[in-house]
């Protein structure tokens, strides 16, 4: 039987060859904050995308969301190790049992047919920006059936939407890309892009000039506010490191670690946050 090593390995292979080819689309072959992947049993291998301000790959420490995991398997004895991949490839690769792994993501039903689910790390407060010098106003879902809509592969904008998407109710575009959206909206090729609050203003900050992030803004209701967590394989391997990662998650939400989070975030000083334990 192939190790969970072994695979993740064959697929960072097998990136880079279609890298070389041309034929991987959108996005560079997931790349490992080290060189070499891991093949001791005691190294948590998570699977992430870019997601700044959450998670930044550029940052050896994998960013927020990234210090708080290591922080807490550290505590109990694990080493961690993060791979960068598109959403639904990192999703992919865990039910095929070659990431212990993956974050952050909401805990959906569907999403617990192969993973078991975290305790909550922070919350995530989802928007609607849209372009200012096109009004834009909505107060029940049905209300958004009239415009289209830019999302993200591989993301879940909370049951009650799901389900609407499932049902074909929206006009959607999509992309693994995660400013693909904004781009569309300066383009004038969507009308509305649902986002993560925080991410989106990440986003217009680091990729648009100041007279682009002008253009943008988020109507005030939110999408929803949803928890944020860790999956995990639904193995018993996957559910004993959920109950390791719980117990730390614990321990860091008595001290307040978990709320200076959250308040990090919120404010946009995410990058000055380290775990007190």
């Amino acid at each position: 039987m192939v190790s969970l090593a072994a695979g993740v390995r064959c697929v960072i292979k097998l990136g880079c060859l279609l890298a070389s080819l041309g034929l991987w689309a959108h996005a560079a072959p997931p790349v490992p904050l080290n060189s070499v992947v891991e093949t001791d049993p005691q190294v948590v291998l998570i699977g992430t995308g870019e997601w700044t301000p959450y998670v930044e790959q550029a940052r050896g420490d994998a960013g927020p969301a990234g210090r708080l995991i290591t922080a807490v398997f550290k505590r109990a004895g694990y080493r961690v190790q993060y791979l960068f991949y598109p959403w639904a490839r990192g999703v992919l690769l865990l039910q095929k049992g070659q990431l212990d792994g993956v974050m952050p993501y909401i805990c959906t039903p569907e999403r617990q047919t192969f993973s078991v689910c975290s305790d909550a790390m922070v919350n995530s407060q989802l928007v609607i920006f849209h372009r200012q010098d096109k009004p834009f106003d909505w107060h029940v879902l049905k209300d958004l059936e009239a415009y289209s809509i830019a999302v993200t592969n591989g993301y879940s904008y909370g049951a009650e939407f799901d389900r609407a998407r499932a049902a074909g109710r929206f006009k959607l575009r999509s992309d693994s890309r995660e400013d693909a959206g904004m781009r569309w909206l300066l383009a004038d090729q969507v009308d509305l892009h649902l986002q993560d609050w925080p991410v989106g203003k990440s986003i217009l900050k680091r990729g648009f000039t100041t007279a682009q992030q002008q253009q943008i803004t988020a109507h005030p209701l939110p999408l929803g506010r949803t928890s944020l967590g860790l999956l995990l394989s639904k193995t018993a391997r996957g559910e004993q490191l959920r109950q390791v990662f719980n117990a730390g998650l614990q321990v860091m939400r008595d001290n307040g670690d978990l709320q200076r989070l959250q308040d990090a975030l919120d404010s946009g000083q995410a990058d000055q946050w380290q775990a007190q334990f």
